[in-house]
């Protein structure tokens, strides 16, 4: 290959790559999609006992409740799942915010935050 047919496949290279990465979303931004929806499962496998129908959250719902729990490993990450939290809640009715506060310790889980509505994710330490 002479070394201009070479310039120019580098730059039809470069020029995809460039493309791909003003196109696609990056693994952050995926990443943090995949939360919001583990959250909204969450919160629909709690929905029973978030909204007083049970008086126990179910074992699928602490399962969830560890789930998003465990993908928690910084601070960014940690305000990133209270927002999403906070957004997913109040697009659900009728939740009691006692029991929704009360779910990680109804698992006999620790969160690394309240899990309310009103809690100020920016400053969660």
């Amino acid at each position: 290959m002479s070394g201009v047919v070479k310039m120019v496949v580098l730059w039809m290279v470069a020029m995809v790559v460039a493309e791909l990465l003003l196109v696609c979303p990056s693994y952050e931004q995926k990443a943090a999609a995949v939360e919001c929806e583990s959250i909204r499962k969450m919160l629909e496998l709690c929905l029973p006992y978030v909204t007083g129908i049970a008086d126990h959250p179910k074992p699928a719902c602490c399962e969830g409740v560890d789930h998003v729990r465990s993908m928690i490993h910084t601070h960014d990450e940690r305000v990133e799942v209270c927002d999403c939290l906070k957004e997913k809640i109040s697009s659900f009715r009728h939740i009691n915010l006692t029991t929704l506060t009360s779910l990680p310790d109804e698992c006999g889980l620790k969160f690394h935050f309240p899990l309310s509505p009103n809690v100020d994710c920016s400053q969660i330490p």
